[in-house]
């Protein structure tokens, strides 16, 4: 017999297999937005003028990484925000980091750049 759990996003139990899938969407999810965050952090009205995108965006991942979300707020643009408060958006992403079962134990930042697809070259900017 498959061991069940609760699924968070039906309410109902899931296979370990659905629970693995929905924890493999997470890390999809958080990877989109960490690469997201790279040309929002050189716009970020609370960072520091003299840092590089590359540094913000290192220590947000630090704050994350050490259950710091207040601080990972401030590394966020205004839009990024979404008219959200500091303590609320803070709440949130302790909720979806208790929810999701993610601990984050280390990361890598590699530098923008071209991405060569075959074809073309696209550079991020």
């Amino acid at each position: 017999m498959e061991a069940h759990k609760a699924c968070p996003a039906s309410g109902g139990a899931c296979s370990s297999v659905a629970a693995r899938l929905l924890d493999v969407r997470t890390v999809v999810a958080a990877a989109a937005l960490l690469l997201s965050l790279l040309p929002a952090a050189a716009q970020t009205p609370a960072g520091k003028r003299d840092e590089t995108p590359e540094q913000v965006v290192t220590r947000y991942l630090q704050a994350l990484k050490s259950e710091k979300f207040g601080d990972a707020w401030d590394c966020l643009t205004v839009a990024m925000r979404q008219k959200k408060s500091r303590d609320d958006w803070a709440k949130e992403q302790q909720w979806q980091l208790q929810m999701s079962e993610a601990k984050i134990f280390e990361f890598h930042l590699f530098p923008g750049g071209s991405l060569d697809t075959g074809e073309r070259e696209f550079v991020q900017r």
